[in-house]
């Protein structure tokens, strides 16, 4: 299976390339089929990621270190979009290939009443933090941060009502109600980490999966987004003047699932954008019940800072702090599950990424030191990173 996908991810890059003429106006893709009143349409996307990369762990503070460099096929993507009936109708489907796994990332419609009214229902990615909201093809870095991993947010099905989403207008806002089920096990699930729980994947469609149950979540995002910045990257192609982004988003979860989620989500967010230069700093704070009768209390908290600049149209630099703090009184009800007193996770790491063939054919690169305290005793990781981005 992992043969097969680099196989066709290179395939892809290699028609890619041979497909580019001289013209800066040359298309590759997405294709898109259109009926003859534009009133339906198909968009075929696919995006692949092949991986090269280099780790030196740390096993255990008493053993010596370990080396290895694997090269993955790590994403391959198919994502099925376009217009049903009216241009104020929209749909997307989104499935990953990725090996030894077929899963159901994004299956919903979205109808525009207004400019400030949409409803989206399906399974999506919950409104929390627009960071997190982002297309994984358009992140200056070759992955997200351990952030959201712990924080999400992650997909789920539900009902939500919004101005934007993805593209918001100056004021904007997203409110939803959803499952509470986690649709897959690698973001929003620091909890189940921490207990060192079982993660169900239900997006998974080629393995069973022990399913949860449906338990109300409530989710809110509120931003302010002045001068028309583009919050779909992080990155600053566009340049231009000041341009800021300012956003808070909130998670409720009426009626979790002890060890597994989290009671109450917060995260302030900051983007600003100025010549090609770009910040963003976003703060989180996770709130579980503990104890018998439970009792909401801050369990962890969060923070991430990265900063990126684009030096010409193919080339951008970036670099990223982010870090976890789990709290004591999480640590000590944990402890009492897992022997283990978790203290924080540290990611500290710059990249640099170059588009081959603009929007199409990217290289990204990035070096990264990880931290993870455990009872006092800090684990240290090197990773050495670059990954072909291929987007038709």
């Amino acid at each position: 299976m992992l043969g097969k996908s680099i196989s066709v991810i290179w395939l892809l890059a290699l028609a890619a390339i041979i497909s580019r003429n001289t013209s800066a106006e040359s298309k590759i893709g997405p294709f898109e089929f259109k009926s003859q009143d534009g009133n339906s349409s198909l968009r075929i996307q696919l995006i692949g990621q092949l991986k090269m990369e280099y780790e030196n762990k740390d096993n255990d503070p008493s053993n010596e270190r370990s080396d290895k460099v694997y090269m993955e096929a790590r994403r391959l993507r198919l994502i099925l979009s376009g217009i049903l009936g009216s241009p104020d109708l929209t749909y997307r489907t989104h499935l990953s290939f990725a090996p030894k796994s077929l899963e159901l990332m994004d299956l919903y419609l979205n109808y525009r009443f207004n400019d400030n009214l949409q409803f989206r229902a399906g399974q999506y990615k919950v409104p929390f933090t627009n960071y997190r909201m982002q297309s994984f093809s358009r992140l200056i870095y070759p992955d997200w941060a351990v952030v959201s991993k712990y924080f999400g947010g992650e997909r789920q099905m539900g009902l939500m009502v919004h101005n934007g989403y993805t593209s918001p207008p100056e004021w904007a806002y997203a409110a939803g109600v959803f499952t509470g089920v986690n649709a897959r096990a690698s973001h929003g699930i620091g909890v189940p980490l921490v207990y060192n729980q079982d993660r169900p994947n239900p997006s998974d469609l080629a393995n069973s999966a022990s399913r949860a149950d449906f338990h109300p979540e409530l989710f809110l995002n509120l931003s302010y987004n002045a001068n028309g910045i583009n919050v779909k990257s992080n990155a600053d192609k566009e340049g231009g003047g000041l341009r800021y982004s300012l956003g808070i988003s909130g998670g409720w979860d009426i009626e979790l699932t002890e060890h597994q989620d989290f009671s109450i989500r917060l995260a302030p967010e900051l983007l600003v954008k100025y010549h090609g230069a770009s910040f963003l700093v976003i703060g989180y704070a996770g709130f579980v019940d503990m104890g018998h009768p439970p009792l909401t209390r801050l369990g962890m908290t969060g923070l991430l800072l990265q900063a990126a600049y684009t030096i010409n149209p193919r080339l951008d630099i970036s670099i990223r702090y982010a870090r976890v703090d789990f709290k004591s009184d999480l640590a000590r009800d944990a402890y009492e599950s897992t022997g283990k007193v978790l203290d924080r996770e540290v990611e500290i790491g710059a990249g640099l990424n170059y588009e081959i063939i603009g929007g199409y054919l990217e290289l990204q690169n990035d070096l990264t030191w990880y931290g993870h305290t455990r009872n006092g005793d800090t684990w240290k990781d090197i990773s050495l990173r670059t990954q072909l981005q291929i987007n038709i």
